[in-house]
């Protein structure tokens, strides 16, 4: 009996660490006199905010995906 619950919360405890796993991507463009910035997100969550530099950075934080070609992709 304990062997079988040890095993259960052993396996739980896998599932979940492998959902919260989180990808990171960053990068940041020069702009010239006038920019152009376009964001689309099927499934997420997005924050824009205005500066006065010359730059746009971007960052894109994943929880329990991958960044890349299978799962979350970046244009």
């Amino acid at each position: 009996m304990r062997t079988r619950n040890l095993f259960g919360t052993l396996a739980l405890v896998s599932l979940t660490a492998g959902l919260a796993a989180a990808d990171d991507w960053n990068k940041t463009y020069q702009i010239s006199a006038r920019p152009d910035l376009r964001v689309e997100a099927d499934d997420g969550s997005v924050t824009v905010r205005g500066c006065d530099q010359k730059t746009i950075e971007a960052r894109v934080t994943t929880g329990g995906w991958k960044i890349g070609a299978s799962e979350v992709q970046i244009l």
